[in-house]
Protein backbone atom coordinates (compact mmCIF):
# COMPACT_ATOMS: atom_id res chain seq x y z
CA UNK A 1 0.00 0.00 0.00
CA UNK A 2 1.42 3.14 -0.97
CA UNK A 3 2.62 5.56 2.29
CA UNK A 4 -0.44 8.02 2.92
CA UNK A 5 0.92 11.96 3.53
CA UNK A 6 -0.28 13.95 6.44
CA UNK A 7 0.94 17.42 6.96
CA UNK A 8 -0.16 20.19 9.95
CA UNK A 9 0.86 23.64 10.08
CA UNK A 10 1.94 25.23 13.25
CA UNK A 11 2.83 29.22 14.39
CA UNK A 12 4.87 30.72 17.33
CA UNK A 13 6.20 33.62 18.02
CA UNK A 14 7.70 35.20 21.44
CA UNK A 15 11.84 36.75 22.20
CA UNK A 16 14.94 35.94 21.94
CA UNK A 17 17.93 38.00 23.56
CA UNK A 18 21.02 37.63 21.69
CA UNK A 19 23.96 37.10 23.89
CA UNK A 20 21.71 35.59 26.51
CA UNK A 21 22.96 32.94 29.09
CA UNK A 22 19.76 30.93 29.35
CA UNK A 23 16.25 30.94 27.71
CA UNK A 24 14.77 33.41 30.30
CA UNK A 25 16.89 35.70 30.69
CA UNK A 26 16.78 35.68 26.63
CA UNK A 27 13.11 36.15 26.58
CA UNK A 28 13.16 39.06 29.23
CA UNK A 29 16.09 40.93 27.09
CA UNK A 30 13.99 40.49 23.84
CA UNK A 31 11.03 42.13 25.40
CA UNK A 32 13.15 44.67 25.87
CA UNK A 33 14.57 45.25 22.60
CA UNK A 34 17.33 47.79 23.33
CA UNK A 35 19.02 45.44 25.25
CA UNK A 36 20.01 43.44 22.14
CA UNK A 37 16.55 41.51 22.32
CA UNK A 38 14.36 41.39 19.54
CA UNK A 39 11.28 38.87 18.35
CA UNK A 40 11.41 35.81 16.81
CA UNK A 41 8.23 33.56 15.17
CA UNK A 42 8.32 30.87 12.68
CA UNK A 43 5.42 29.56 10.17
CA UNK A 44 5.97 26.11 9.86
CA UNK A 45 4.42 23.20 7.70
CA UNK A 46 5.19 20.06 9.59
CA UNK A 47 5.60 17.51 6.75
CA UNK A 48 5.06 13.79 7.11
CA UNK A 49 5.71 11.77 3.79
CA UNK A 50 4.33 8.58 5.82
CA UNK A 51 2.23 8.94 8.44
CA UNK A 52 2.55 5.06 9.65
CA UNK A 53 6.41 5.54 9.36
CA UNK A 54 6.37 8.55 10.94
CA UNK A 55 4.59 7.02 13.72
CA UNK A 56 6.53 3.63 14.12
CA UNK A 57 10.45 4.73 14.33
CA UNK A 58 11.45 5.73 17.70
CA UNK A 59 13.09 9.01 16.21
CA UNK A 60 9.35 9.91 14.80
CA UNK A 61 11.02 12.46 12.33
CA UNK A 62 9.14 14.97 9.59
CA UNK A 63 10.29 17.50 7.80
CA UNK A 64 9.61 21.28 8.30
CA UNK A 65 8.87 23.73 5.71
CA UNK A 66 8.08 27.63 5.90
CA UNK A 67 9.56 30.70 7.22
CA UNK A 68 10.99 32.51 10.71
CA UNK A 69 11.01 35.81 10.82
CA UNK A 70 13.26 37.55 12.89
CA UNK A 71 13.81 41.84 12.81
CA UNK A 72 17.61 41.64 13.79
CA UNK A 73 18.29 38.87 11.14
CA UNK A 74 16.73 40.34 8.09
CA UNK A 75 13.26 39.83 8.58
CA UNK A 76 11.09 37.13 7.51
CA UNK A 77 13.57 33.88 6.12
CA UNK A 78 12.41 30.78 4.33
CA UNK A 79 13.35 27.72 5.97
CA UNK A 80 16.12 25.70 3.57
CA UNK A 81 16.53 22.79 6.07
CA UNK A 82 14.35 21.56 8.98
CA UNK A 83 13.49 18.59 10.99
CA UNK A 84 11.21 17.99 13.96
CA UNK A 85 11.16 15.05 16.13
CA UNK A 86 8.01 14.44 17.98
CA UNK A 87 7.56 12.75 21.67
CA UNK A 88 10.94 11.09 21.51
CA UNK A 89 11.95 9.29 24.81
CA UNK A 90 11.91 6.26 26.79
CA UNK A 91 8.69 4.36 26.41
CA UNK A 92 8.25 5.28 30.78
CA UNK A 93 10.77 7.30 32.00
CA UNK A 94 7.93 10.23 32.56
CA UNK A 95 9.81 12.54 30.23
CA UNK A 96 9.53 13.28 26.14
CA UNK A 97 10.90 15.37 24.16
CA UNK A 98 9.98 17.31 20.90
CA UNK A 99 13.16 18.27 18.57
CA UNK A 100 12.96 21.19 16.36
CA UNK A 101 15.64 22.03 13.67
CA UNK A 102 15.67 24.75 11.00
CA UNK A 103 18.94 26.34 9.19
CA UNK A 104 18.13 29.69 7.21
CA UNK A 105 20.05 32.46 5.87
CA UNK A 106 19.99 36.54 7.13
CA UNK A 107 19.45 39.04 4.91
CA UNK A 108 23.33 39.11 4.14
CA UNK A 109 23.67 35.80 2.99
CA UNK A 110 25.25 33.97 5.99
CA UNK A 111 23.97 30.80 7.50
CA UNK A 112 22.04 29.89 11.09
CA UNK A 113 20.70 27.10 12.90
CA UNK A 114 17.99 27.15 15.10
CA UNK A 115 17.68 24.66 17.31
CA UNK A 116 14.52 24.21 20.24
CA UNK A 117 12.84 21.69 22.09
CA UNK A 118 9.58 21.10 24.06
CA UNK A 119 9.99 18.86 27.17
CA UNK A 120 7.08 16.93 27.85
CA UNK A 121 7.41 15.67 31.25
CA UNK A 122 5.62 15.61 34.72
CA UNK A 123 6.38 17.85 37.92
CA UNK A 124 2.91 16.43 39.94
CA UNK A 125 0.65 19.00 38.25
CA UNK A 126 -1.46 18.28 35.04
CA UNK A 127 0.72 20.95 32.65
CA UNK A 128 0.56 19.72 28.96
CA UNK A 129 -0.51 22.56 27.69
CA UNK A 130 2.20 25.14 28.80
CA UNK A 131 4.34 21.92 27.91
CA UNK A 132 3.16 21.39 24.29
CA UNK A 133 3.01 25.46 23.71
CA UNK A 134 6.53 26.53 24.76
CA UNK A 135 9.36 26.08 22.97
CA UNK A 136 12.83 27.41 24.15
CA UNK A 137 15.08 27.69 21.37
CA UNK A 138 18.62 28.89 20.81
CA UNK A 139 20.02 30.13 17.62
CA UNK A 140 23.99 29.73 16.49
CA UNK A 141 25.33 31.09 13.21
CA UNK A 142 26.60 28.16 10.51
CA UNK A 143 24.56 24.81 10.01
CA UNK A 144 24.82 23.09 12.76
CA UNK A 145 23.63 19.11 13.19
CA UNK A 146 21.55 19.62 16.84
CA UNK A 147 19.89 17.60 18.21
CA UNK A 148 18.82 20.27 20.73
CA UNK A 149 19.08 18.09 23.34
CA UNK A 150 20.36 14.44 24.00
CA UNK A 151 17.89 12.03 23.83
CA UNK A 152 18.02 7.95 24.11
CA UNK A 153 15.87 7.85 20.67
CA UNK A 154 18.30 9.21 18.79
CA UNK A 155 22.02 7.46 19.69
CA UNK A 156 25.00 8.91 19.03
CA UNK A 157 23.62 12.44 17.61
CA UNK A 158 25.30 14.87 20.45
CA UNK A 159 23.89 18.12 20.78
CA UNK A 160 26.25 21.26 19.69
CA UNK A 161 28.19 22.93 22.33
CA UNK A 162 27.47 26.01 21.23
CA UNK A 163 28.64 29.27 21.49
CA UNK A 164 24.69 30.36 20.87
CA UNK A 165 24.42 33.52 19.64
CA UNK A 166 21.00 33.97 20.97
CA UNK A 167 18.35 32.40 23.60
CA UNK A 168 15.15 32.59 24.40
CA UNK A 169 11.37 30.83 24.11
CA UNK A 170 8.29 31.43 22.06
CA UNK A 171 4.74 29.74 22.46
CA UNK A 172 2.00 28.77 20.75
CA UNK A 173 -1.05 31.26 21.51
CA UNK A 174 -4.96 29.65 22.05
CA UNK A 175 -5.91 30.97 19.10
CA UNK A 176 -2.89 29.35 16.47
CA UNK A 177 -3.69 26.19 18.46
CA UNK A 178 -6.89 25.98 17.33
CA UNK A 179 -6.12 26.95 13.74
CA UNK A 180 -3.18 24.01 13.78
CA UNK A 181 -6.02 21.38 14.68
CA UNK A 182 -7.80 22.77 11.55
CA UNK A 183 -5.08 22.64 9.39
CA UNK A 184 -4.29 18.81 8.99
CA UNK A 185 -3.97 18.06 5.23
CA UNK A 186 -3.17 14.64 3.62
CA UNK A 187 -2.81 15.79 -0.31
CA UNK A 188 -3.35 12.68 -2.60
CA UNK A 189 -5.65 11.07 0.03
CA UNK A 190 -8.67 10.38 0.07
CA UNK A 191 -11.23 11.47 2.64
CA UNK A 192 -11.02 7.89 4.44
CA UNK A 193 -7.36 7.50 4.45
CA UNK A 194 -6.62 11.57 5.70
CA UNK A 195 -9.27 10.80 8.25
CA UNK A 196 -7.09 7.50 9.10
CA UNK A 197 -4.04 9.56 9.06
CA UNK A 198 -4.86 12.28 11.39
CA UNK A 199 -6.73 9.37 13.88
CA UNK A 200 -3.35 7.97 13.89
CA UNK A 201 -1.58 11.26 14.52
CA UNK A 202 -3.90 11.90 17.33
CA UNK A 203 -3.45 8.72 18.88
CA UNK A 204 -0.01 8.45 18.96
CA UNK A 205 0.00 12.18 20.28
CA UNK A 206 -2.28 11.41 23.33
CA UNK A 207 -0.14 8.45 23.75
CA UNK A 208 2.78 9.87 24.39
CA UNK A 209 1.25 12.27 26.77
CA UNK A 210 -0.61 9.40 28.37
CA UNK A 211 3.06 7.66 29.03
CA UNK A 212 4.08 10.28 30.92
CA UNK A 213 0.94 11.75 32.65
CA UNK A 214 -0.72 8.65 32.98
CA UNK A 215 0.75 7.39 36.34
CA UNK A 216 -0.30 10.73 37.95
CA UNK A 217 -4.44 9.76 36.71
CA UNK A 218 -6.41 8.07 39.47
CA UNK A 219 -9.42 6.23 38.02
CA UNK A 220 -12.66 5.14 40.56
CA UNK A 221 -13.64 1.68 39.88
Amino acid sequence: MAPIPLTVNEWMEGYIGFGAENYDSGFIQGVDGAQGGTTFSHSITIVMDDIDRFVDEPTHVSKVEGTIDCPALGGVRPILEGTFNMLVGEPNSGLKVMLYRMVFTDDKGKPWTMLGHKTIHNDHSFDLWPDITTLYIRLLPGEVPGPDIASTSLPGQVPPPGPNAAMGTIHISTLNAFKSAASFHSPGSNPIQAADAVAKFVAFYFQGAWQVFGKAMRVKT
